[in-house]
């Protein structure tokens, strides 16, 4: 059955994050969380596809971003509680060295079709 959903309800999906070890220094650790991504209409996904094949992309790795993620979990703060999804947690989040290239790439990982079945 197939249900029809709102946009802010959105779905979750898994993002992998590689950055510099925090303790171990020359290594890179790959950490996860799950990020909530916003169901943009299919027209808005054709314009987001048509703006980055043009010559000259209007859309930013940034504008991406905020346009479709609309929540998290397993993301933890400095005083590892977690951290409750904002605008500010989120600027400081996606501020951080590959964190913001991961979730645009989770997010075109979730645009893609699954295998297909028999």
């Amino acid at each position: 059955m197939l249900k029809i959903c709102l946009p802010e309800s959105g779905y979750p999906w898994p993002v992998s994050v590689t950055r510099p070890h925090l303790e171990r220094a020359g290594e890179h650790e790959t950490q996860l969380f799950t990020a909530r991504f916003r169901f943009l209409s299919q027209a808005r996904i054709e314009e987001i596809g048509a703006d980055l094949r043009s010559t000259a992309p209007t859309l930013t790795d940034e504008g991406l971003v905020r346009e479709v993620l609309i929540g998290w979990s397993d993301v933890l703060g400095v005083d590892d509680e977690p951290a409750p999804f904002s605008d500010a947690t989120r600027d400081a989040l996606t501020g951080l060295p590959g964190v913001r290239k991961a979730i645009v790439h989770a997010w075109f990982e979730s645009m893609r079709e699954g295998p297909a079945g028999n």
